[in-house]
């Protein structure tokens, strides 16, 4: 799956997202849902029918703040 087109999409937005932040054309906290979709794309793709362990920053992973 790492060859595929779904796999270069998903780079490829998470390298406009990037580039967005950095010139301020959407908020900074915007890229978070760039790294949920990311963690969705392997679940359903990579790791179907796997647990997987998702490390990141309370910022950024806990949804009740």
């Amino acid at each position: 799956m790492l060859d595929s087109a779904s796999y270069y999409a998903r780079l490829l937005e998470g390298v406009i997202r990037l580039f967005e932040v950095h010139y301020q054309v959407r908020r900074f906290d915007e890229h978070d849902l760039a790294m949920a979709n990311n963690i969705h794309w392997l679940l359903e793709n990579l790791y179907n029918n796997q647990k997987i362990i998702v490390w990141g920053h309370n910022v950024h992973v806990n949804r009740q703040r």
